[in-house]
C-alpha cells in the first residue's frame, strides 16, 4: 500500500508576537503556512520610539 502524504495548511491572522511564533512552531512542523497583517510591517502591538537619538521599545 502506497502512503500519501497529506499537506497540512495553517493561515495566521495577525503577524504579532503570537502569531509569528505560532506560525513558526507550525513551518517547524510541516506545515504551510500564511501570515496576513493589516498593518505595513509585523509586530503587532510592539513599536519603538526614537526620542534625541534614545531608542524607546513601547507596547502592552
Amino acid at each position: 500500500m502506497t502512503s500519501i502524504k497529506k499537506n497540512e495548511n495553517a493561515i495566521i491572522v495577525g503577524a504579532g508576537i503570537g502569531g509569528l511564533a505560532a506560525a513558526i512552531d507550525l513551518r517547524l512542523n510541516n506545515f504551510e503556512v500564511s501570515v496576513f497583517e493589516k498593518l505595513d510591517k509585523p509586530g503587532g502591538r510592539c513599536h519603538q520610539t526614537v526620542i534625541d537619538g534614545f531608542k524607546f521599545d513601547t507596547g502592552p
